[in-house]
């Protein structure tokens, strides 16, 4: 039994790695975050993450950012572009 638990717990590092490793810069996002969208320019997360119940989510919610720093009120949403 002890030998299952040491087995699964390599398998979600192992997994967790290669999350890390392959998951691009929208990996490390957290809401809050300014990051630049391929159409929308440079966003700021609103709400979102990469993962989800240990599972690739890479659902993010975003506002654009005005040229003087502030938010438009429209609030788009899908899935990570990076």
């Amino acid at each position: 039994m002890f030998n299952n638990f040491l087995a699964a717990r390599r398998i979600e590092d192992t997994v967790a790695d290669l999350q890390r490793e392959f998951g691009g810069p929208c990996y490390d996002w957290t809401p809050g975050m300014r990051v630049m969208h391929p159409t929308d320019g440079l966003v700021e997360l609103v709400g979102g993450a990469y993962l989800r119940n240990g599972r690739v989510s890479n659902h993010w919610s975003w506002r654009r950012v005005k040229k003087d720093g502030s938010l438009f009120k429209e609030v788009k949403s899908g899935y990570g572009w990076a």
